[in-house]
């Protein structure tokens, strides 16, 4: 009874949020709008050239590309396998910031458009077809600037509120994304777009309550699980929701001794993450303080003996200790090759016994030998006897 009431009072919330946001709205409430009534379009459209010589070196990495229902699994409604892939530069206040690296060209120009929320290069592949659905806040509207369009073209394309339009690659298309629309790309080759979200021009102070809204849909329990699988992501496959087909890292001697480390870590309750590039080591935030102050205990005291390397001096405020690797590994190396010398000790002198056996071995098979042929006559004889038979001389 309670989530019913509460569905209830969320689906009011909001039609008249959409209500208010097309009473006050500085565009007519329609499916799709001019490109020419925003400034920004021009500029968009005049850089598409530069955006697509960014988005063919992405591509050559499609596979790496996270599938959208991985990162918002929401989005399991409209695609379950590998045909909608993304891109992303920002979205509601988390910024990508090794994505614009890649696309510094592409990250300058979204940067430009006034009032964007969210910027990512989608990437619809051959024969997939999203299944009519809606947005969730009329808040924005959605910008597809064309960068990628294959051959036909009436072969892909989109349909909001009925009407049905088809991609022009370096043309925008503007729409209302809260009317019901569907898209396709019937075609053998991957069809892209530089997806925006940018905010709705308003009359104030619906202006204002719609940036407050932005804002709480930023901090909400969806998009905060999209940022966090998004950043693992992008730490690579020790992220741990990097795509549902990640495959699983291979052991070896670093990742050992990494596991290592980070439970020695947890051990005494501290976080470990991974070092910035460049630098070998892992960094250990919270470390725990000696439990006596060293200005009255002095250096020399038990807790300052025992925590040892990690207590050297109490400095003001928190600590950050850096655990190098190097060392730790080259230890560990040490050990495997110890072990290996020892084993290769083991197995000669083992070799050793084997050829002193051997040869054993070969000498009683003389003797036997010699002796069977030196008594051969007198045990055919006795042979004979045993049988009532004569011997021959």
């Amino acid at each position: 009874m309670v989530s019913y009431v509460l569905s209830a009072v969320a689906v009011g919330l909001r039609r008249w949020l959409e209500w208010l946001v097309a009473h006050c709205s500085l565009v007519e409430d329609r499916p799709f709008f001019d490109p020419a009534r925003f400034s920004w379009a021009a500029a968009l459209e005049a850089n598409w050239a530069a955006i697509r010589a960014e988005l063919d070196e992405v591509l050559r990495f499609r596979d790496e590309l996270p599938n959208f229902q991985d990162l918002s699994p929401e989005q399991a409604a409209l695609t379950t396998n590998d045909g909608w892939k993304t891109f992303f530069f920002c979205a509601y206040g988390h910024r990508a910031e090794a994505n614009r690296k890649r696309c510094p060209h592409t990250a300058r120009v979204v940067d430009s458009i006034p009032g964007l929320s969210t910027a990512f290069f989608s990437v619809l592949g051959p024969h997939v077809r999203l299944p009519p659905h809606r947005g969730p806040y009329k808040g924005v509207l959605r910008c597809h600037l064309a960068l990628k369009v294959p051959d036909p073209t009436d072969a892909s394309g989109i349909t909001v509120g009925g009407q049905t339009v088809h991609w022009q690659e370096g043309k925008c298309l503007i729409f209302d994304d809260t009317f019901p629309h569907e898209a396709w790309n019937d075609t053998d080759l991957d069809r892209a777009v530089l997806f925006l979200d940018i905010v709705r021009p308003l009359r104030p102070p619906a202006s204002w309550l719609n940036v407050v809204l932005i804002g709480l849909i930023g901090l909400s329990p969806p998009l905060l699980k999209w940022k966090r699988r998004h950043r693992n992501w992008e730490r690579g496959p020790r992220g741990r929701h990097r795509t549902s087909q990640t495959t699983a890292r291979p052991r070896s001697i670093d990742w050992s001794v990494e596991k290592c480390l980070e439970r020695v870590a947890r051990r005494y309750d501290r976080r470990v993450s991974t070092a910035p590039s460049g630098r070998e080591g892992v960094v250990m935030n919270r470390v725990p303080p000696c439990p006596f102050p060293c200005q009255l205990a002095g250096p020399g005291c038990l807790p300052c003996r025992v925590f040892g390397a990690l207590h050297r001096e109490r400095p003001a405020g928190p600590q950050r200790h850096v655990v190098n690797l190097r060392s730790a590994q080259a230890q560990f190396q040490a050990t495997i090759e110890q072990g290996a010398e020892t084993r290769r000790e083991r197995l000669a002198r083992l070799l050793q016994e084997q050829q002193k056996l051997r040869l054993e071995l070969v000498g009683l098979a003389a003797e036997l030998r010699d002796t069977q042929h030196g008594h051969g006559g007198f045990a055919t004889d006795t042979a004979r006897e045993s049988r009532g038979g004569v011997p021959v001389s």
